[in-house]
């Protein structure tokens, strides 16, 4: 049998996940090997039931741990746009320090921003939507969540100064930027380090 066959299966389960009203038949090794806080909650004393609490989207959660099982990154039924539903996920990853996780969803999140301004094939016509620049504030902005991994704000970062161009082409963009909510002190720092070595350039 494939590995991911066994997600959510009584089949040599060792461990009950429950989550809210939710429950997943789960196996040690395989929550052990993915994630760090289970490997920390799991090892040790013997539970045949480990709850992490209703807090979470359970869609979410369901789509992190078939994510352990398989490498299937499903996103079924999260709420949000497509860069809300993978910012949850890396949050996700973050919480219960899955480092596989947290990369492929940080790859995603990315990925949608190309998705939803590559709207034509001229260069000179890319754009970048309202929402787009509100994720982005809301990774490295004055207000953006502190991470224990905080990888996916430098993807966010590398990834605004290849497109800054672009970005200046954003009204909401040049408005945040020149009331200084864009970006934290550091990234507004390392921003305008960055263009105008790029100006420099030209």
């Amino acid at each position: 049998r494939k590995l991911g066959t066994f997600f959510s299966d009584k089949t040599l389960s060792d461990v009950i996940v429950k989550f809210g009203d939710q429950e997943i038949f789960a196996h040690r090794l395989i929550l052990v090997k993915s994630s760090i806080w289970f490997e920390k909650a799991l090892l040790g004393e013997f539970k045949a039931m480990i709850d992490i609490g209703g807090d979470d989207d359970p869609a979410a959660v369901t789509a992190m741990l078939r994510f352990f099982y398989d490498g299937t990154y499903r996103l079924d039924g999260l709420d949000g746009d497509s860069a809300d539903q993978h910012l949850t996920m890396y949050r996700l990853g973050d919480l219960y320090d899955a480092p596989e996780l947290r990369k492929t969803a940080s790859f995603h999140f990315i990925n949608s921003f190309r998705d939803d301004h590559y709207g034509s094939s001229d260069p000179n016509q890319y754009h970048f939507p309202d929402h787009i620049v509100r994720s982005i504030q809301q990774i490295i902005g004055p207000s953006a969540d502190t991470f224990a991994d905080n990888s996916i704000q430098g993807d966010v970062f590398k990834f605004i100064i290849e497109q800054a161009s672009h970005l200046y082409k954003s009204e909401l963009f040049q408005e945040l930027l020149g009331d200084g909510t864009m970006f934290s002190d550091s990234f507004s720092r390392h921003f305008l380090q960055k263009t105008g070595e790029l100006i420099t350039r030209l």
